[in-house]
């Protein structure tokens, strides 16, 4: 039979042979593109496994030489340390020299003729010491030269004791004035004295004031320097106290009534 020519089939051949020359060249561009790729990869997935092992034999060497050195050194050391002590037994003969103590023996009878002397010494040196004290007291005569010699202070003339009497007594009304109990020392019962020592010039002002006896009570000796702050200044003092500073004491009373 002979073959019909036919145009449809002969392009449908047409069609077919080009779609096969495209998959071989794919198939080829892939093989090589994964050869490449194993080209690279593998030599260096060979070198990490090398270094690794290379590490691992570093450190089980280092670890054994180290525990073996360090424990046989002491032992040695220690042995060698006792033997030079028997060497001390040696100054033994030393204790066989007690002949030395003889010559001391000797002179003993010397010694028993010195307390025989000195008895007289004692006697003869005490006669001196008896003088030389009884030339260290002084007479009579010469006491009296020396007492009379010393400053002896002058006596307080009467006036003056008088003016301070009767100017304390001024100054302990003049601070009563302002005499007021602390609360305290009433609800507690508290009861003393204070004695104030003040300090003032001829005109009756006060220089300094201070506690000279302390009731033992803080409130009652605070109220007393507050009483005595609030009556300052004071009157004129006498005339006999006027020519300088003079001190007096002032007693401030605490009773409950």
């Amino acid at each position: 039979m002979l073959a019909t020519y036919s145009p449809r089939a002969f392009n449908q051949q047409r069609q077919v042979q080009p779609e096969r020359d495209s998959t071989l060249y794919w198939a080829v561009v892939l093989s090589v593109s994964l050869h490449i790729m194993l080209a690279f990869v593998l030599p260096r997935m060979d070198f990490k496994k090398a270094s690794a092992e290379k590490v691992m034999t570093v450190e089980f060497m280092a670890i054994q030489p180290t525990a073996k050195e360090t424990t046989p050194n002491p032992e040695p050391v220690a042995e060698q340390q006792p033997q030079p002590v028997p060497d001390v037994i040696k100054p033994k003969p030393l204790t066989k020299q007690p002949t030395i103590q003889k010559p001391s023996q000797e002179p003993s009878p010397s010694a028993v003729v010195e307390p025989q002397q000195s008895t007289p010494t004692t006697s003869e040196s005490a006669k001196p010491t008896t003088q030389t004290t009884e030339d260290a007291r002084p007479t009579t005569s010469e006491t009296t030269v020396a007492q009379e010699s010393k400053p002896q202070p002058a006596p307080t003339p009467p006036d003056t004791k008088d003016a301070r009497n009767e100017y304390g007594a001024l100054l302990t009304r003049a601070i009563e004035k302002y005499k007021q109990y602390p609360a305290i020392a009433q609800r507690r019962g508290w009861e003393g004295e204070v004695i104030l020592e003040l300090q003032l010039d001829g005109n009756g002002n006060m220089l300094s004031c201070r506690i000279y006896q302390s009731s033992n009570r803080e409130s009652l000796d605070n109220q007393a320097l507050e009483m005595v702050r609030k009556a300052s200044p004071f009157p004129l003092p006498p005339t006999s106290l006027r020519s300088k500073t003079f001190n007096i004491l002032v007693p401030v009373s605490f009773k409950l009534e």
